[in-house]
């Protein structure tokens, strides 16, 4: 889990992050595509380099893990769910890592916001017990913390103009 959150919120950073140096922003935001086009592809790519990364490993893993005679226990399913559950809210760092390169305020303010909330997710994700708990918590911090960094990318990280729902 740990690993999960520290790679994707570095990710997340480095891949919006990137952009600042010598004003490349400018650059992308004058070509043919909008920004909200620009944000989903950077989205996608960023999903499937950590989903590459993270969750086909835990896949091997848990294939590996289910075939007799490789531990000295017998494998449930149940049993690999907190690691999916911690590998799925690595994609909430993600996001909140994408927010904290975008935002244009302090770091130590509102600029880690989004890291706190995604640490606390992953806090809730760790101590449920059964499958519905993780995946309620993920999908309603992937939608909150992905609103805010599509709404940060809209604006270039500036709170004003940014749309209503990105606030």
């Amino acid at each position: 889990g740990f690993f999960c959150a520290i790679f994707a919120a570095l990710l997340g950073w480095k891949q919006i992050f990137a952009e600042h140096y010598r004003d490349l922003n400018a650059f992308l935001i004058h070509r043919p595509a909008t920004r909200n086009q620009m944000f989903w592809a950077k989205a996608a790519a960023g999903i499937v380099v950590y989903l590459s990364a993270t969750g086909f490993p835990l896949l091997c893993l848990a294939a590996w893990a289910q075939h007799p005679g490789h531990l000295a226990v017998p494998f449930e399913w149940q049993m690999a769910i907190p690691a999916f559950g911690l590998c799925g809210s690595g994609l909430v760092f993600y996001f909140a890592g994408m927010l904290t390169g975008l935002r244009q305020a302090r770091w130590y303010v509102s600029r880690g916001l989004g890291l706190a909330a995604a640490a606390v997710v992953c806090l809730a994700v760790a101590m449920s017990s059964s499958l519905w708990q993780p995946v309620v918590a993920v999908g309603i911090a992937l939608v909150v913390l992905a609103t805010a960094a599509w709404g940060a990318f809209e604006t270039s990280g500036y709170f004003e103009g940014q749309p209503a729902p990105g606030k």
